[in-house]
């Protein structure tokens, strides 16, 4: 079984104009922790049954959170936030390579369909020091 066996293509083959992105590249420092936030043009719970951000890294899926309503704030006028929160223990989960990392939204909408946005550049990088037992040192 291929890893690519696990790949479901999307139902909308154009869905730049599904989702808003910010080009910047978002960072992870392994051992650490931070936040992804995700913008969407549309009200996640009047349109999104089920969702998940899927961070791989190489071919290797490192982690997939399911979206839970605390991570979804919902903005009047302006759509939805998703805000992904990760541990230091899910950063450790990442290794400092040179492959290419990408996180990336699936979303099922209410009528079943499958969405995806475009993938996310992630950059993966080490602490600049190791931990020491006092922080003061």
């Amino acid at each position: 079984m291929s890893k690519l066996d696990c790949y479901e293509p999307t139902h909308y083959p154009n869905n730049k104009i599904l989702f808003l992105h910010n080009d910047s590249i978002d960072e992870i420092i392994i051992g650490g922790s931070c936040n992804h936030i995700f913008e969407l043009p549309f009200k996640y719970s009047e349109c999104i049954k089920a969702g998940w951000v899927i961070y791989k890294q190489g071919f290797e899926e490192k982690l997939r959170l399911q979206i839970t309503p605390e991570m979804v704030t919902e903005c009047k006028h302006r759509g939805s936030t998703i805000t992904v929160k990760l541990t230091p223990e899910m950063t450790l989960k990442f290794d400092s390579t040179l492959l290419d990392t990408h996180c990336q939204l699936r979303l099922i909408d209410n009528n079943s369909q499958v969405l995806y946005d475009k993938p996310h550049e992630i950059s993966v990088a080490m602490p600049l020091v190791k931990e020491t037992i006092n922080d003061e040192e």
